[in-house]
């Protein structure tokens, strides 16, 4: 049997928040394995974008169940205008056993204590 507080089919479940909507999409992704690798991506921003955003390629090689960073390649754009950008990314490596992750955030660094905002989801080519 089944116990129910008086009332309890009035309640209704919380609705979640609708997923943040980033300024920043990664469209038409494509990774051409012929002479090295060139990872390709057009950057759409939702619009006019007056801020500075780094576009990352991180070059990932697959060993078994090990996926390791071996490159990047970060492109800094100072201010965007409504118009996607088509962006290329040359790894000079062969081979089927790599990945290339493609990001846009707010700033890049390398200093590990500094977490940039992601202006964008990521996107993998394989």
């Amino acid at each position: 049997y089944q116990v129910k507080p008086r009332g309890a089919e009035d309640i209704a479940a919380p609705s979640l928040p609708a997923p943040e909507e980033r300024p920043f999409r990664i469209l038409n992704p494509s990774l051409d394995r012929t002479d090295g690798l060139q990872a390709t991506v057009t950057v759409g921003p939702a619009s006019a974008f007056a801020g500075s955003a780094v576009v990352v390629f991180q070059l990932l090689q697959r060993t078994g169940d090990v996926t390791e960073p071996v490159g990047i390649v970060a492109l800094n754009k100072d201010a965007w205008s409504g118009e996607p950008e088509t962006l290329h990314a040359y790894f000079n490596v062969k081979g089927d056993g790599y990945i290339v992750k493609v990001f846009v955030f707010d700033a890049f660094s390398s200093e590990p204590e500094r977490a940039p905002q992601a202006l964008a989801e990521p996107v993998e080519l394989r």
